[in-house]
C-alpha cells in the first residue's frame, strides 16, 4: 500500500503554494544579550577560541573550515562587523573556493549550511551564489552521494533555507524530487510515518539522522504539513529513549547503536561534538516551532553537562567527545570533530532567552541582561530584563523588569523537568510551576518590579541499566556529578568506590574542594572504598566528593552499588586509551574492568589482528592479562596455526612495539573450526622482571573474519598481587557487608 504522506522535498519543487509557519518561540538576538556567570564565561571562551581557530582555517583551509564559518556566523549574529567580520568574510571566501571538494552528504550539508548561515548574518551575496552552484551540482549528481537509508533527507534543512532566500523551487531538489516520492522515500522516513520508529541499519551516522529530523522541522515550517512535524517528534522521542546519555550526549562513536546500550568508556567516543551540535540544533528548532518546554529541558541537560565538558574551562580548548569515565582529552587545532564544539556553543547561545506568545520567555537560567521584542497588542515592544542568579549551584533567580517593561503582558518561565518544587513570587503573589511545563505570569508590570524564583535543587541517584547494571550516578539539579580524582586524594582507585546506599541520599556541600583550596563547592556523600592495609585489600567507610561532570578531568560517573564493589587486582591500564588493527562488528571497550563487554578486530597485513592500550603515564608492570571476547560463526578467536598470540610492550611514547612473550596457555586453534572458549576467559603472561611501559598490545592471526578481546590489562606488584584464575571474569562480583572490612582472597 502506498504511503499516505506528503512527498519530502518534492513539495519544494512542485507545490503551487507554500505556507510559512510562524515560530512560537523566537530566540533573542545574540547582540541584544549580555551573559555572565558560568555560561557567560564559557561562551566568551568559546568566542575567543573560535576566532583563533577561524584565523588558522581561513589561511590553511581544511575540513573544519565549514564548521567554523557556520559557528562564527551563528555565534556573532547581529555583530558581524569590524575585524571579526573581516575574518569571517575571508573564511567564507575560502570556503566557497573549496566547494568542489564536497562530494558526500555530510560535506555538502556542512558546506551549504555554513554558506547560508554566513549569508543570513552578513548579507554577502557571494556566499548565496556559491550555495546555488553547489546545489545545482548536487541536483545533477544525485543519487551518487546518498546514504542508502537516509537518501537526500539530511539536506532537507539546507534545501529549505536555500528556497527561503531565493524563492527558486527547483534548486537542489530538481534532480531528487521524483526519487523522494512515496514508494521510494528513504527507509528512515517511511518508518517514521508508518510506525513512528527510526529504521536505520546498525551504526548509521547519528549526525546525519539528526540533520534529517531537523530537515523535517524545516519542511513543516515551509509547507504547514503536520506529518513532517509529527515524524520529527517521533524520531526525537526515540533518540531520547534509546540513544541519549544522561549527560545529554547522543551517539556512540558518532553513530546510533541498535542494542540500546550506551557505553561510557573513552573508547566509545561519547557524544561526538558535531553530533552534539546537531542534537542542540534539533531541540532548538523543535522548541521554536512548538514552544514545548520539554525541548528546553533537553537543551539544558546537554548544555550544563556534555557541552561544557567538551570545553576546557580554563584554556578554552575543545574536545571531540567526553567519556563518562576516564580522563578528559582536548583535540588538536585541526580536528574537524572538535570544531563541532564551537558550533554547538554557538547554537546553545541562541537558546537562552526569547519571546513566546506575546511575552519574554526564560529558557535557561543565566545571569545577565537581554532586550526582548514581543508583539504586545499588535505592536512590537522592547522590554529590557536583567537576571541575577548563581544557577546551577543555587536555585535562586531574581528577574528585574527594566526599561520599556511597564504594561500588561505575560512572562514565561520554563519549569525544569527535574525540579520537584518551583515557586515564583512577584508583587505579593505566589505561583507554583509544574515540572516540564511553562509557568505563565500575566499581569500589568512596572519598571523595577522583580520576580523571585526558588527552585528545589535536590539530588537523586540514577540507575545505570541496561548499560551499567548494578551501578548508579548522582544528579543534582540539571548537573550530572562525577567522582573526581583531585577532589578525592585519599581514594586509591576511583572505580573501586561506591556510595554507602543507592537509595536514600544525603548530600553535603563543602565550600572548598579537598586538596584544591577555596573555590566552587563539591558535594560529599557517605561511601565505601577499597584500600590497602598491610598489603591486603579491605573496604573502608569514607566520604566521596563529587564535582559537576562538566568540570571533571580524571573521573567516573557510574559507581557500583555497595553489593557490587569489587576486590582483587587493579589494572594500571583501566580506562586508558585503546586501539585496534581494524574495527570489527563489535566495538565496546577492552579496558573498562568488565569482561561482559568486548571488542573485535580485523586483520591488518603482517601485524595480524591486534589490540592495544596506551597508558596516560609510564607504569611498572610485571604481568599482562588478555581476556577472550566471544566466539561467533564469523570469527572471534585467534588462529594459532602460525603461532600463539604475542604480547608486546612500548617503553616510550614514540618507541617501537617489543615482543615480550606469547600466550602459551591459549588453546591450539585453526582458522576454520570455532574453538571452545569461555566468554571472558583469561590468559596471562608473567614477565621475567618488571618493565616500565606506556603501552601494551596483544597480536595474532584472526580466526575467520576477526578476533575478539574482552579486556587487555597490565598489573604492577603494588596493584595486582592477587592471583587470577584462567576462567575468572574481570570484575567478578564480591558481596560485601557495608560495615565490615573484607580481606582480599589470596
Amino acid at each position: 500500500m502506498r504511503l499516505k504522506v506528503v512527498c519530502l522535498l518534492a513539495a519544494l519543487g512542485s507545490a503551487p503554494a507554500l505556507t510559512q509557519v510562524r515560530d512560537r518561540l523566537v530566540p533573542a538576538l545574540g547582540a541584544s544579550q549580555r551573559l555572565s556567570g558560568v555560561l557567560g564565561a564559557r561562551f566568551a571562551l568559546a568566542s575567543r577560541e573560535l576566532e583563533r581557530r577561524l584565523e588558522q582555517a581561513a589561511n590553511e583551509g581544511g575540513e573544519q573550515l565549514a564548521v567554523l564559518v557556520e559557528a562564527g556566523a551563528v555565534m556573532w549574529e547581529g555583530d558581524v562587523q569590524g575585524p571579526r567580520g573581516d575574518l569571517l568574510a575571508r573564511a567564507a571566501v575560502r570556503l566557497a573556493g573549496e566547494s568542489s571538494k564536497w562530494r558526500n552528504a555530510s560535506s555538502l550539508r556542512r558546506g551549504l549550511s555554513a554558506l547560508l548561515a554566513y549569508y543570513e548574518a552578513s548579507g554577502g551575496r557571494q556566499a548565496l551564489e556559491a550555495a546555488r552552484r553547489v546545489a545545482d551540482w548536487a541536483s545533477h549528481s544525485a543519487p551518487a552521494w546518498w546514504d542508502r537509508d537516509l537518501g537526500p533527507a539530511p539536506l532537507a534543512g539546507v534545501a529549505c533555507a536555500l528556497f527561503r532566500h531565493t524563492g527558486e523551487r527547483r534548486k537542489l531538489t530538481q534532480g531528487i524530487s521524483a526519487t523522494m516520492d512515496q514508494p521510494q522515500a528513504p527507509r528512515l522516513l517511511r518508518a517514521l510515518w508508518e510506525n513512528g520508529k527510526l529504521a536505520t541499519r546498525e551504526g548509521v551516522a547519528a549526525e546525519e539522522v539528526l540533520a534529517s529530523l531537523t530537515g523535517l522541522v524545516e519542511l513543516y515550517r515551509l509547507t504547514g504539513e503536520d506529518a513532517y512535524l509529527s515524524a520529527a517528534k517521533k524520531g526525537w522521542q526515540q533518540i531520547v529513549a534509546e540513544h541519549r546519555y544522561i549527560t545529554g550526549a547522543v551517539g556512540w562513536r558518532g553513530r546510533l547503536r541498535g542494542d540500546g546500550m550506551l557505553p561510557g568508556e573513552p573508547g566509545a567516543e561519547v557524544g561526538d561534538a558535531l553530533v552534539t551540535a546537531e542534537w542542540l540544533r534539533l531541540n532548538l528548532e523543535l522548541l521554536r516551532v512548538t514552544g514545548e518546554s520539554r525541548f528546553g529541558d533537553e537543551i539544558e541537560r546537554t548544555v550544563y553537562n556534555h557541552l561544557l565538558a567538551l570545553q576546557d574551562g580554563v584554556s578554552g580548548a575543545w574536545a571531540a567527545h567526553a567519556p563518562l569515565l576516564g580522563r578528559r582529552r582536548f583535540g588538536s587545532d585541526a580536528d574537524e570533530r572538535s570544531a563541532g564544539t564551537g558550533l554547538a556553543m554557538a547554537i546553545a547561545r541562541k537558546a537562552v532567552w526569547g519571546t513566546l506568545a506575546g511575552g519574554p520567555a526564560i529558557v535557561l537560567y543565566v545571569p545577565g541582561e537581554a532586550v526582548f521584542r514581543p508583539q504586545v497588542q499588535g505592536a512590537v515592544r522592547e522590554i529590557r530584563m536583567t537576571s541575577e542568579t548563581g544557577f546551577p549551584e543555587r536555585g535562586l533567580v531574581r528577574l528585574t523588569i527594566g526599561r520599556g517593561g511597564s504594561g500588561p503582558y505575560p512572562v514565561y518561565l520554563r519549569v525544569p523537568g527535574w525540579c520537584g518544587r518551583f515557586v515564583a513570587k512577584t508583587g505579593g503573589a505566589v505561583a507554583e510551576g509544574r515540572a516540564g511545563e511553562w509557568l505563565k505570569l500575566e499581569r500589568g508590570w512596572k519598571e523595577g518590579e522583580t520576580i523571585e524564583i526558588e527552585m528545589d535543587m535536590g539530588a537523586r541517584w540514577i540507575r545505570g541499566e541496561p548499560s551499567y547494571p548494578g551501578h548508579v550516578a548522582l544528579q543534582r539539579g540539571p548537573q550530572v556529578m562525577a567522582l573526581e580524582a583531585t577532589a578525592n586524594p585519599g581514594l586509591m582507585f576511583l572505580h573501586r568506590a561506591a556510595p554507602e546506599t543507592g537509595s536514600e541520599l544525603q548530600l553535603g556541600e563543602t565550600p572548598g574542594r579537598p586538596n584544591q583550596g577555596a573555590g566552587r563547592p563539591s558535594y560529599a556523600v557517605a561511601g565505601l572504598a577499597v584500600t590497602s592495609v598491610a598489603r591486603r585489600q579491605v573496604v573502608a567507610r569514607t566520604k566521596l566528593f563529587f564535582v559537576p561532570f562538566a568540570e571533571a578531568r580524571e573521573y567516573r560517573v557510574w559507581l557500583p552499588e555497595p553489593g557490587r564493589l569489587v576486590l582483587g587486582p587493579v589494572a594500571v591500564t583501566a580506562f586508558c586509551k585503546e586501539a585496534t588493527s581494524g574495527d570489527g562488528p563489535v566495538q565496546d571497550s577492552i579496558c573498562d574492568e568488565r569482561s561482559d563487554t568486548y571488542r573485535t578486530a580485523r586483520g591488518n597485513g603482517q601485524e595480524g589482528s591486534w589490540y592495544a592500550v596506551e597508558l596516560d603515564r609510564p607504569e611498572w608492570v610485571d604481568r599482562i592479562v588478555y581476556r577472550h571476547g566471544k566466539v561467533t560463526r564469523e570469527g572471534g578467536w585467534f588462529d594459532t596455526t602460525k603461532g600463539k598470540p604475542v604480547v608486546q610492550v612500548k617503553r616510550s611514547r614514540d618507541g617501537a612495539w617489543e615482543t615480550v612473550g606469547r600466550l602459551e596457555t591459549y588453546p591450539n586453534t585453526n582458522g576454520k573450526e570455532p574453538p571452545t572458549l569461555v566468554d571472558g576467559q583469561a590468559f596471562e603472561l608473567k614477565l621475567s622482571e618488571p618493565l616500565q611501559v606506556v603501552g601494551i598490545r596483544v597480536a595474532g592471526h584472526p580466526g575467520r573474519e576477526y578476533s575478539s578481546c574482552a579486556e587487555l590489562s597490565a598489573y604492577g606488584a603494588a596493584t595486582g598481587t592477587a592471583t587470577v584464575s584462567s576462567r575468572e571474569g574481570a570484575g567478578s562480583r564480591t558481596r560485601l557487608a557495608q560495615r565490615k572490612q573484607v580481606a582480599n582472597r589470596q
